[in-house]
């Protein structure tokens, strides 16, 4: 397997099929740069962003939030029965 991988011919197959990405990359990139930059003068650019993993985040700090909201009524029932 590592023979195959390390292969020359294998590589130069590689690296001559990432060379045409790119170049086909290169080219468009004016165009895109262009469309970009007019959407932007227009104020016509959406972003459409998916963050993986966040739910699991939301969890933890809805769990935080309520550690906290006990923590705060604690310490004002401590301070209000100090005061009577």
């Amino acid at each position: 397997m590592a023979t195959r991988r390390f292969d020359p011919a294998q590589l130069a197959r590689k690296g001559r099929a990432l060379a045409l990405d790119l170049a086909d990359l290169a080219g468009d990139l004016p165009d895109l740069i262009r469309v970009v930059a007019l959407r932007l003068r227009q104020g016509r650019l959406s972003a459409d962003i998916e963050l993986k993993g966040l739910d699991g985040i939301g969890a933890d700090i809805r769990w935080a939030a309520r550690r906290v909201a006990v923590a705060i009524v604690t310490a004002a029932s401590r301070s209000a029965s100090r005061r009577a």
